[in-house]
């Protein structure tokens, strides 16, 4: 059976999969660990949400503030288009740090509207985590 080119239909069912982000049940911020130093932070909308934004109710970029979970400081602040839906970036380098991510939403006028948190992530990925929250230390 042939399939084609599937590096091309890989790309095609990524780029659908981005654009489904569009026509999510609910808005959501999620952070995934990707890679030993690399995390990603993507987000889907709803359908009124993605309207409200082509309508230009909302200001077209929004902004991702990466915080430290334990201290709540923040390390890292990116804006984005409120369309990209995802991109990759790497937490400083300080091991054992539990991260998660808040995207603000503004109003056309520039005025914070509303905001979303992600989970709570774990870097570098695949390492030995410090108890975090209750959690039980590793034997």
């Amino acid at each position: 059976m042939d399939i084609g080119n599937s590096s091309q239909i890989l790309e095609n069912t990524v780029e659908v999969l981005w654009s489904d982000s569009l026509d999510s049940r609910k808005d959501r911020l999620v952070m995934l660990a990707v890679g030993q130093e690399t995390a990603m932070i993507y987000w889907e909308w709803t359908k009124s949400r993605a309207d409200f934004f082509r309508k230009g109710a909302f200001s077209p970029e929004i902004t991702i503030t990466v915080f430290d979970s334990q201290t709540r400081a923040a390390i890292a602040q990116f804006k984005r288009g409120w369309n990209e839906l995802h991109f990759y970036f790497n937490p400083p380098r300080t091991p054992g740090l539990y991260y998660f991510a808040e995207l603000t939403i503004a109003s056309a006028s520039n005025e914070p509207h509303s905001k979303l948190d992600s989970n709570v992530i774990f870097m570098p990925r695949g390492g030995l985590a410090a108890p975090h929250s209750g959690q039980a230390a590793l034997s």
